[in-house]
């Protein structure tokens, strides 16, 4: 596909439905209010259909804009392009949150000072992080990230914007059609779907589902929320943000035909029964005050354990799913320490999906999250405890560190 300007490079993975382009990263790199200006000038020439996301201070035309700080608000939700603001201290996490809404075809904008001062831009160096009476300097991991950017084995999937320089790869992945029964996408959710509704007959039942961003997580709560009201249970939903569950009331009352109402606190009624679905905040007293038949936990690790531990006392039945890679809320604490402490409190069977619905197999863009922001691999509890050696300690620097040295010490940090 010759693509001949930034607009149709934008939008190429919307033009033909039968087309199969991949997400991809677009690096808009300068002074600030240049790339401002750039990638509004982008967002304004997109055609209405498709949805667009800002994360930064900058006001702009996108149908949706956030704080960096606020970026957790975006999960659950999808767009077709994504613009992130670099030109502020940058936040591994809210970049991850941001990449996760995007579906296939869909358009990273990442707005960066020149690429050779990044990591060096005092702007970007006052960051929330480093501790009172300190200042930093140079940050080694954003020159890491720069260095990625630019890797020649990245060279056939991420774009280039800087000055008058243009670089628009193209890359094409393949859809695979297995036919699965609906109301199902893939062989994973309607495995997991049979097993958690099985699991569930158990009166001190819990089902713990786990899965990377993109995999369909919220559709499958919404068809197991369905099947519950249409059954005539009364289901209680709860989640950090409310305005994340919408997907998972979209499937529920695609599903039940049932009648939603309320905004704030959404609560899904069926038509033909008296079975319910409600939404909770994770610190209203009814979550914990009274006790539950079925409760559905979404993005459950970014929930404190305390919060968790009281939750599932709470319920008879109990549904947390989450996903757990990156640097979110409590996600490794909920793998090393949540899981064993389930194990012994209710009979447990933990579930994962792993086949991506959002976008196609072998993404570009997630392929390069993780290798960049270091969250490839996640927690190994298989690994022995050792409580006879004594342990050896050295100082280094981080440009003193080998790859894989690195790559360890971010995983023991997030771990």
């Amino acid at each position: 596909m010759a693509v001949t300007a930034i607009q149709e490079w934008l939008q190429a993975g919307h033009t033909d439905p039968s087309n199969t382009v991949q997400r991809q990263v677009l690096v808009i790199s300068g002074c600030a209010e240049d790339c401002y200006q750039r990638a509004e000038t982008l967002l304004s020439t997109l055609s209405p259909a498709l949805s667009s996301c800002w994360v930064g201070p900058e006001h702009s035309s996108a149908t949706r804009q956030v704080d960096i700080r606020h970026a957790r608000q975006l999960l659950g939700q999808e767009f077709d392009i994504a613009v992130y603001d670099a030109h502020q201290p940058f936040r591994p996490s809210a970049f991850m949150a941001v990449a996760g809404t995007l579906k296939q075809g869909g358009r990273l904008i990442l707005l960066t000072p020149d690429l050779a001062k990044w990591h060096m831009t005092t702007a970007v160096l006052d960051t929330h992080f480093v501790s009172y009476g300190y200042k930093l300097q140079t940050s080694s991991y954003l020159k890491r990230l720069q260095t990625l950017l630019i890797a020649p084995r990245y060279h056939d999937t991420i774009a280039h914007w800087q000055h008058s320089y243009i670089h628009l790869p193209v890359a094409l992945g393949t859809q695979h059609t297995p036919v699965i029964p609906a109301p199902f996408v893939t062989e994973d959710q309607a495995s997991v779907f049979a097993r958690a509704k099985q699991h569930l007959d158990r009166s001190d039942a819990c089902v713990v589902i786990t899965a990377p961003r993109g995999r369909g997580k919220s559709a499958l709560l919404g068809l197991l929320a369905a099947d519950l009201i249409s059954q005539g249970e009364n289901v209680s939903l709860t989640s950090p943000v409310s305005n994340n569950t919408q997907s998972i009331f979209d499937i529920a009352q695609q599903q039940s035909g049932g009648h939603r109402s309320g905004s704030r606190s959404p609560t899904l009624t069926s038509s033909t029964g008296p079975g319910s679905l409600q939404w909770f905040a994770p610190d209203h007293p009814k979550l914990t005050s009274h006790q539950h038949r079925y409760l559905i936990v979404d993005e459950a690790a970014s929930l404190p354990l305390p919060v968790l531990k009281g939750l599932v006392a709470s319920a008879e039945r109990i549904v947390l799913a989450t996903t757990t890679d990156g640097y979110e809320g409590s996600g490794q604490g909920f793998l090393s320490r949540f899981i064993p402490f389930l194990e012994h409190l209710k009979q447990l069977t933990h579930c994962t999906l792993t086949t991506p619905i959002r976008w196609l197999n072998e993404d570009p863009l997630e392929q390069f999250s993780k290798e960049a922001l270091l969250v490839a691999a996640g927690v190994n509890r298989s690994i022995p405890h050792r409580t006879n050696d004594e342990p050896q300690w050295s100082t280094e620097t981080f440009d003193s560190l080998s790859e894989r040295h690195f790559h360890e010490a971010i995983q023991l940090l997030v771990s």
